[in-house]
């Protein structure tokens, strides 16, 4: 259950920039982190990565249904 309704209006063209950009950031690290622990410069103690696998398809997964859902909007020209 998500406690806030996604937005049915689609944010400014800025605001929607600094969205796409601060997830593929934090994406990209999670990503980075994910393959050390892969090599031996893995910098978490144990080699389990379900953490990391987790947060990495939850951080995409979100960009990924918040942006369809903004363009959506923006194409229905529900603008915010």
């Amino acid at each position: 259950m998500i406690p806030n309704p996604l937005p049915d209006r689609a944010p400014a063209q800025r605001a929607l920039f600094r969205f796409r950009t601060a997830t593929g950031v934090i994406a990209v690290i999670t990503l980075v982190l994910l393959l050390l622990q892969y090599t031996p410069h893995a910098l978490f103690p144990q080699p389990r990565t379900y953490t990391l696998w987790g947060a990495l398809v939850g951080i995409v997964g979100m960009g990924l249904i918040l942006d369809r859902r903004w363009v959506a909007a923006a194409r229905r020209g529900r603008t915010g």
